[in-house]
């Protein structure tokens, strides 16, 4: 019996060959992960802004941008975890995926059980080395917030950012909770209508204007 992921991870293929593709997603898809994919650096780049994955899967060979590439562009915005997919067993190619910021490589040709275990075993690692990274903050009965995760909830539902456009609105003490003045901002950035009665610092305005956006899920 497999065992089932603790939630539903997004798991993100990166590669240009529909048949790898397929076996992957077929793989990951029986063991209980959400699965989507881009058949290029360009386009991985896109789904990691709109998907937010929880893991990529990238190849390294891939016209245009190859893995490498992608890998850096990635590391700008996101910390997300990463494992390289490779056809060739060089030291060096190894070293510099770990070096620009890899967890861990997979060697094609890899089996099911090979890939999903890999898959499994960073999902652990990183979560494990971030304690509290999901810790989500009750604003209020509406609105919740995880700085780490990047994520907004409004009324129960997730609301899909960008990595580049969440941007914490300000420092928060070890209690991690927000004052009156925060949720009014971080409701009106949302498009609630949330009554303000202090006045704003500044630095709450970074809070984008999710209203406008869609990807209520």
């Amino acid at each position: 019996m497999r065992d089932a992921p603790s939630r539903e991870h997004r798991i993100l293929i990166v590669d240009d060959e529909p048949r790898i593709i397929h076996f992957i997603r077929l793989n990951l898809e029986h063991d209980g992960f959400q699965v989507f994919e881009a058949s290029s650096g360009a386009k991985a780049l896109e789904q990691l802004r709109d998907r937010l994955p929880d893991l990529i899967l990238l190849d390294v060979m891939m016209p245009d941008l190859d893995g490498f590439e992608t890998l850096r562009l990635i590391r700008e915005i996101s910390t997300v975890p990463v494992i390289m997919l490779t056809a060739k067993g060089e030291e060096d190619d190894r070293v510099r995926g770990l070096e620009l910021g890899a967890d861990d490589y997979i060697t094609k040709p890899f089996s099911p059980r090979e890939l999903v275990s890999r898959v499994r075993a960073v999902l652990r690692r990183t979560e494990a080395a971030a304690p509290a990274a999901h810790e989500a903050i009750q604003v209020d009965d509406r609105l919740k917030l995880d700085f780490d995760r990047r994520e907004v909830w409004v009324d129960g539902k997730l609301v899909r950012l960008r990595p580049t456009e969440f941007k914490p609105p300000l420092p928060l003490g070890p209690e991690r909770r927000l004052g009156g003045a925060a949720r009014s901002a971080a409701g009106e950035g949302l498009g609630l209508r949330v009554p303000r009665r202090d006045p704003l610092p500044p630095a709450l305005h970074q809070l984008p204007a999710a209203k406008d956006r869609e990807g209520f899920v």
